[in-house]
């Protein structure tokens, strides 16, 4: 993570049980300083994304060990993250989440890749039923 004046992006997949794909976002966030909050907002993002496109009942996978942590616990969320984490369990609880699970960068390497990518855009994109570059 290097703090520079420009700006992040985020970036998610949904897939099915059998790891089909399903749809995909990559949006653009300003002014953000830190990894956490960042990955604290992709999660409330790609959740949201998932509400207003209908798709329920997940298993959330990030590469942010320390929010599937601490989402996991359910309680003593740091300070800069905590509303963020909050909403995400809010938000879970009504998709149906049945779990968080931590997965290493190199799985997750497509939605590291949008998030790149969204650093681009001038707001957010958005892949339904055909993958990104597909």
């Amino acid at each position: 993570w290097k703090n520079k004046k420009v700006g992040r992006g985020i970036g998610a997949i949904v897939h099915n049980d059998k790891r089909e794909f399903v749809a995909a976002i990559a949006k653009r966030i300003s002014k953000c300083r830190s990894a956490v909050v960042m990955e604290a907002i992709a999660l409330v993002e790609g959740l949201c994304f998932c509400r207003n496109t209908g798709i329920v009942g997940l298993i959330v996978e990030s590469d942010a060990k320390e929010i599937v942590c601490r989402l996991k616990q359910g309680s003593g969320f740091p300070f800069d993250v905590e509303i963020l984490l909050e909403d995400s369990i809010s938000l879970s609880r009504e998709m149906v989440v049945s779990d968080f699970v931590h997965t290493r960068r190199t799985s997750n390497m497509t939605a590291h890749e949008l998030a790149q990518a969204a650093c681009q855009l001038e707001d957010f994109e958005v892949w339904l039923e055909v993958p990104p570059g597909g």
